[in-house]
């Protein structure tokens, strides 16, 4: 709150005054800093910011690299969960767990399932509801992603594929 305030007198204050003293140099500065500390300030509601040879993104993608590096938690999987993970469902969470991508749009989970768009998307929003996949947005769109449940659901999958 303190440094919306502060930021914000020196984006409009400061440098109107600047503008007034005919100091255009240090109107330009001040207008940085003002902008700069506003976007520092509200970091949490900003998807993108970019300026200034500063680039940032939101730590929302971020976290599902480090959900896919970080071990599971052994056991945290229930037997019914996994038995909810059938058909259409089962052939998106094996493509959203291909490790070649880490957030995957319908179109390309469709193509690699050879399933209808429709069809994956109504897997993917019960498994949102499940709390095995999150979804976000790309630059084209929605865009999914395991969740480290996901994770844990799909090793136990395919460990009983390997069993049986």
């Amino acid at each position: 709150m303190l440094l919306n305030l502060a930021s914000g007198t020196v984006l409009l204050v400061v440098s109107s005054v600047l503008a007034f003293l005919e100091k255009p140099k240090e109107m330009g500065l001040a207008i940085l800093a003002g902008a700069i500390g506003l976007a520092f300030s509200n970091i949490d509601k900003i998807k993108k910011f970019k300026g200034g040879g500063f680039e940032a993104e939101m730590k929302e993608k971020l976290q599902a690299v480090v959900d896919k590096e970080t071990e599971p938690e052994p056991e945290r999987v229930k037997t019914k969960d996994v038995r909810l993970i059938d058909g259409g469902k089962r052939a998106v969470l094996t493509a959203l767990g291909n490790p070649k991508y880490t957030w995957r749009f319908i179109g390309g989970l469709a193509e690699e399932t050879k399933l209808d768009k429709e069809i994956v998307r109504a897997a993917l929003s019960e498994m949102e509801h499940m709390g095995v996949v999150q979804c976000s947005t790309g630059k084209s769109g929605p865009i999914w992603s395991l969740t480290p449940l996901g994770r844990e659901t799909l090793a136990v999958l395919q460990n009983q594929d390997s069993n049986a």
